[in-house]
């Protein structure tokens, strides 16, 4: 309190991150249902991670390695995967696929992913460019993962 008059607060113009693992080697780590939103996974190695059913929603995984890890039913909503690796991952089944709807994935490396997720994503540099449903299919087929299958 200055003058009688209580402080106001500054809007903190910053997205508070959560738990920083940047360049942290979490292989073959057990994360199924985990709570770690907007934490930061930056440069993180995460082969053969399991994550079904984590909530890593707005999480920062930019240049993150994901190859072979098991995403069943992970909530990536908002979420940074810029850049990532994604190879042989597994995106959720169609009962419980992956829910990526707002994250950013330009970038990512998607050779022989397969299963299933919710969009739409954001696919370019800038993060205008939206893709869901058969738009969003047809990306993931050129990026090697054919046997993605978009179910929301």
């Amino acid at each position: 309190m200055r003058g009688g008059q209580p402080r106001r607060r500054q809007p903190d113009q910053r997205r508070r991150a959560g738990a920083d693992f940047s360049r942290a080697d979490l292989a073959k780590a057990e994360m199924a249902g985990c709570s770690a939103g907007r934490a930061v996974f930056c440069s993180a190695r995460l082969f053969t991670a399991q994550l079904d059913d984590a909530v890593l929603k707005g999480a920062d995984l930019r240049h993150a390695i994901l190859n072979s890890a098991t995403l069943y039913k992970t909530d990536l909503r908002d979420a940074n995967l810029e850049l990532a690796s994604l190879r042989w991952c597994t995106l959720g089944g169609t009962s419980m696929p992956t829910v990526l709807t707002g994250t950013r994935m330009f970038g990512c490396q998607f050779e022989g992913a397969k299963g299933a997720v919710v969009g739409p994503v954001l696919v370019d540099e800038e993060a205008t460019r939206s893709l869901g449903g058969a738009e969003l299919e047809a990306w993931f087929s050129a990026q090697g993962a054919e046997h993605v299958q978009v179910v929301g």
